[in-house]
């Protein structure tokens, strides 16, 4: 599990010599290596405890928003709370919008973001909160 976790820790956080991956594509990244390079049921265990959108990974959701996850509930794990970044028509709310999409009735995560499908202006502030959420002990 140990080398699950640094392989995971290595592929999020930003390089000298390489560019980090989204939690989510990390998370696809592991799955590839279930039962090649680790053991299955450690990669599957590891993928349910963390969650499907881990914190910090950039989602798109029913309504058209792109937020970014805040926290994961242990009770929905599909269901996260998340901080807005991009409005339906792709532009930043006037001010700090998080939603809590266990207690938001029709309100889903649709699919994963990749960062580079987000403008630059945008991303930069967004690694600076998953920095903080890792030193919140959010994030693994």
């Amino acid at each position: 599990m140990v080398s699950i976790v640094s392989v995971y820790e290595a592929l999020t956080r930003e390089r000298g010599y390489s560019k980090p991956l989204s939690p989510a594509a990390a998370l696809r990244h592991l799955y590839g290596l279930k039962g090649v390079q680790f053991d299955a049921r450690l990669v599957e265990k590891f993928i349910s405890t963390l969650g499907i959108y881990p914190s910090g990974c950039l989602v798109k959701l029913s309504s058209g928003e792109i937020a970014q996850v805040v926290s994961v509930s242990e009770q929905n794990r599909l269901r996260p709370r998340v901080l807005i970044v991009l409005d339906a028509n792709g532009r930043q709310p006037p001010s700090p919008l998080t939603r809590d999409l266990a207690q938001t009735q029709g309100l889903f995560v649709k699919q994963a973001v990749e960062p580079a499908q987000l403008p630059d202006y945008l991303w930069s502030p967004l690694k600076e909160n998953i920095n903080k959420l890792e030193d919140d002990s959010c994030r693994l």
